[in-house]
């Protein structure tokens, strides 16, 4: 269990109960504190948040207008996929054969909040469903640019970025 008293760990936990965007500038400061000293355990919390950040962003930036892109959520994911890397490699030199594991979970994380995202903006629609299990069974046989294509209109609303495949 972490230890009350480091404040890396406090701050990320505080961060991270947030489940909003955050500006990566803050996390920035708090990893030139004084991180030298946190246990892996906690370094995993770290790397936790910055994946976690990734994927609002991403979210947030593959959803807007393809016509006037959230430009903040473009810097911002720029911004936390840089911290994702440097904190991942971090973890990954204390703890080796993790890699795998949290490239993961980085994945998983990044399409659940598209997905989420994706069911709040089209509650009652079918054919985001059927375009899922289209790209499903493209991707099966083969097709994996058709299914790419597919599993973008089935995630992603008309006119958005993600639609419009200009990430």
């Amino acid at each position: 269990m972490a230890d009350a008293q480091d404040p890396i760990t406090e701050v990320v936990r505080r961060m991270s109960a947030s489940q909003v965007e955050l500006p990566c500038r803050d996390f920035e400061r708090l990893l030139r504190s004084d991180s030298q000293d946190t246990p892996a355990a906690d370094w995993s919390e770290v790397v936790s948040l910055a994946s976690e950040q990734v994927a609002r962003w991403n979210a947030r930036l593959m959803f807007s207008p393809a016509t006037s892109p959230d430009g903040e959520a473009a810097k911002e994911l720029k911004l936390w996929e840089a911290a994702y890397a440097i904190t991942s490699d971090a973890l990954v030199e204390q703890v080796p054969g993790v890699r795998a594991a949290i490239s993961e979970r980085h994945q998983l994380r990044r399409a659940m909040l598209i997905t989420e995202r994706r069911l709040k903006h089209g509650q009652g629609q079918r054919l985001p469903g059927l375009l899922s299990a289209a790209a499903h069974l493209a991707n099966r046989v083969g097709l994996r640019h058709l299914a790419q294509r597919l599993m973008c209109r089935a995630l992603y609303p008309k006119g958005s970025v993600g639609r419009a495949g200009s990430f």
